[in-house]
Order: C-alpha cells, then sequence, then structure tokens
C-alpha cells in the first residue's frame, strides 16, 4: 500500500515519514533502515568529524537501499568555523 502525499511525491519516498536528523550522533544505519522501510531517512552531516567518515556513511546508506535519503547540513555559529563541510 502506498500513501501519496505531497511530501511522498516531493521525495520519492512510499510512506509519508521522515527520520528527523540526530545533531552529535551516528545515525547512518537508522537513515538507511527508514529508507529502506519506505519512509524518507535524514543523515546529519555534523554528527562526522571528516570527509572520509561522511562520505563512507554515504556509501553505506546506498549499499543498504536504493531509495531516496536527505541529508541535514545544520547551521551552527558554534560549529560553523571549524567543522569541514562548513568551508
Amino acid at each position: 500500500m502506498n500513501w501519496t502525499t505531497r511530501i511522498t511525491e516531493m521525495v520519492g519516498c512510499k510512506y509519508p515519514i521522515m527520520l528527523g536528523a540526530f545533531a552529535g550522533f551516528d545515525n547512518t544505519r537508522l537513515t538507511a533502515a527508514v529508507s529502506k522501510a519506505g519512509g524518507f531517512g535524514i543523515l546529519t552531516a555534523s554528527s562526522f568529524k571528516s570527509d572520509d567518515a561522511f562520505r563512507n556513511a554515504l556509501l553505506e546508506i546506498k549499499k543498504i537501499t536504493k531509495n531516496p535519503f536527505g541529508i541535514n547540513f545544520s547551521i551552527d555559529k558554534e560549529i560553523a568555523p571549524e567543522h569541514p563541510f562548513y568551508r
């Protein structure tokens, strides 16, 4: 059973269920599981301390599911100057 809503049409997921971002926690496997189940998983970019760790998380999600997922890039005054994703 598919639920057609504006959200499912916009992001391409099966169900209008979105995983919220988890700042400070690696939610790679949870993001993949939510997307694989038909929801829309969201990976929190600021949880990763290096480009390689972030890249590996993206590759892991893509190995687990072909379904769409999102990436949350938080803009935080305290993190932004030091975090490599904001340069």
